[in-house]
């Protein structure tokens, strides 16, 4: 139906395709159940330049830029509004394909995380957070300068993952990861499977 036509805004139809926008945003290999079927896996070697998988997470926008500020501030968005309101994912029977995409996009901040003493929260002298791949500035062709899908970009662009360590500093982007992995924890044990609300309490750890 038009939308002039309608005697009010579907809110129903823009919660499901605001969830299909971020399948259609999936970097490396893509969450069980992905709907975009012209989407495959993309860039898996992400890391491999620093020895570390990187794969996974979202892309930024219309390229191939991988930012975790932009990721973890959606993600923290998407959790709230669930958290709030939870009626409206129930009618809009959006449940199972939010739920993926949270398993998808904490996988990718997990693996991000390079912690030697993980139950040691007060010691971070060889802690290191990658917080981007293939944003910064470098080598041509960099990733904003290709305009075509990302499964036919593999070794094509130049990939460079960022990182912050206690000498070179970044707690902004932490502190939006730290929030978004901790609301998704939320979600997760609330409405998700046993092996969900396991992957929760990783999360809060």
């Amino acid at each position: 139906t038009p939308l002039a036509a309608q005697s009010s805004p579907n809110y129903t139809a823009a919660l499901q395709k605001s969830i299909a926008f971020y399948e259609c945003q999936e970097s490396g290999t893509l969450s069980p159940g992905n709907r975009i079927a012209w989407r495959g896996p993309a860039h898996l070697d992400d890391g491999d330049s620093v020895g570390r998988d990187l794969s996974g997470g979202w892309y930024d926008a219309g390229d191939h830029w991988k930012s975790n500020n932009t990721m973890a501030y959606a993600t923290s968005l998407l959790n709230w509004s669930a958290v709030r309101f939870p009626e409206a994912y129930d009618h809009a029977g959006q449940w199972d394909e939010y739920l993926n995409g949270l398993r998808h996009i904490n996988g990718y901040f997990e693996r991000c995380i390079v912690d030697p003493e993980p139950d040691a929260i007060d010691r971070f002298a060889e802690y290191e957070l990658y917080i981007d791949v293939g944003g910064r500035p470098g080598p041509d062709p960099g990733v904003h300068s290709v305009w075509c899908a990302p499964e036919v970009t593999a070794g094509f662009t130049v990939r460079e993952p960022l990182k912050v360590t206690p000498r070179v500093p970044g707690p902004d982007v932490a502190f939006a990861m730290a929030a978004a992995m901790s609301s998704s924890a939320i979600i997760l044990d609330e409405r998700g499977s046993d092996e969900d609300k396991a992957a929760a309490r990783q999360l809060l750890q």
